[in-house]
């Protein structure tokens, strides 16, 4: 059997992305010896029944790449993040993949959950974003600082401003303790959940508290991924209290548990995945008026309070990351799925995905700011899966 790849050289929009390629690409050399790349920007493909085809690149064609494969081929397909965000693009899709043998792969559980309510009885497995080796192999000091660190986009969603402002209010890490923040300010998204926050003035209110902090809160701005490896290295705790619709895993919490950060994360999307791990913290999170979800303000003390003084050892965490998102783990992951999965049919998007589209033609950049009778049910259809066992309605 060959398994084709669909890739690209081109760089993605999204720099997530631009990691994650380099990572799976490795995974798949070491899980199959029988590959074809296959450059998605100007080729054609053409394979039989025996062989296989696994969709690297997000951007790959696939409405021309598929048309001259037979229907009996398997079809690895990554989600990259949550169909929502790319509908036009699964929208488009949908008639490609019609009888096509699609296996939809997941980067968590929660994700492989949402797809579920997304795509009619889909065939899906759960397959991790694999971490770049230089996270696994940096060295890291016998006793890390008591700091924080965040790293990722810098939106209203993914709730910077409370993790600071929880921070600067809890006494419990000392005058040595200190929050560390890395990324890029980003507005894209965060209207998906109705929040339309001024990009200046959240700006503004972010470089504000850093000022004020004095000393305890450090911007380093937008980061390679060696002075990632070298923050992480400093920290004792890597914090996300993400609410971003399209949090179907968590980077750089990955890389950062790679590097023994232990994590304190909100219970949502992937990040359930990675709460599982010997030492995690969870932050619970509300529901309101419009279901949309955010963390407690309690839990965040709490979370805070709790693991400043937590000593769960590094070597531990790390030994978690490595048989979950190492290049080794993973590839042994894609060789069981290459060997075992029993591939589907595909058989058209769900009705929770047309209803999505319909209020989202409706509402333009906020799907969800309707008042009608059925927006909150929507939503939560949609969305249910990502909510921890934890979290929900806030009554």
């Amino acid at each position: 059997m060959t398994i084709y790849v669909l890739d690209s050289e081109k760089p993605s929009h999204w720099q997530s992305l631009n990691q994650i390629y380099p990572s799976v690409r490795a995974a798949l050399r070491l899980a199959s010896r029988d590959l074809a790349w296959i450059e998605v920007d100007h080729a054609s493909l053409t394979c039989s029944a025996q062989d296989a085809v696994y969709v690297l690149n997000a951007e790959a064609p696939l409405d021309l790449l598929l048309k001259n494969c037979a229907p009996e081929v398997p079809v690895y397909l990554p989600i990259y993040g949550d169909m929502t965000i790319e509908h036009e693009k699964w929208r488009r899709w949908d008639k490609a993949l019609r009888g096509k043998n699609i296996h939809f792969l997941a980067a968590s559980p929660r994700s492989a959950e949402q797809i579920k309510s997304l795509v009619r009885d889909p065939s899906v497995t759960v397959l991790p974003y694999p971490v770049a080796d230089c996270f696994f192999e940096a060295q890291r000091p016998s006793v890390a600082a008591n700091s924080l660190v965040y790293a990722g986009r810098i939106t209203p969603q993914k709730n910077v401003l409370e993790l600071m402002h929880a921070f600067l209010t809890t006494k419990q890490w000392g005058d040595v303790g200190q929050l560390h923040i890395a990324g890029q300010f980003h507005d894209r998204g965060y209207h998906f959940h109705s929040r339309l926050v001024e990009q200046a003035v959240f700006e503004r209110t972010f470089h504000r508290l850093v000022q004020d902090s004095g000393g305890s809160i450090l911007y380093h701005g937008a980061l390679s991924q060696d002075e990632l490896a070298m923050l992480f290295a400093q920290c004792r705790h890597v914090v996300s209290l993400s609410t971003y619709h399209d949090e179907d895993y968590g980077l750089s919490v990955a890389q950062a548990m790679a590097m023994g950060c232990a994590p304190i994360l909100s219970d949502w999307g992937g990040h359930g995945f990675f709460l599982d791990c010997p030492g995690a913290t969870a932050v619970t999170l509300s529901l309101d008026e419009f279901a949309i979800p955010l963390p407690r303000s309690k839990s965040i003390m709490k979370a805070l309070v709790t693991t400043s003084a937590d000593e769960t050892g590094a070597e531990v965490i790390r030994t978690w990351a490595r048989t979950q998102t190492s290049i080794t783990a993973v590839a042994t992951r894609l060789r069981s799925i290459f060997a075992t999965t029993s591939v589907m049919p595909y058989a058209g998007q769900s009705d929770n995905f047309h209803q999505f589209c319909a209020s989202y033609d409706r509402g333009r950049a906020i799907p969800f700011h309707h008042k009608d009778a059925g927006f909150r049910e929507r939503y939560l259809r949609i969305y249910s899966s990502y909510l921890g066992a934890s979290s929900g309605e806030d009554r």
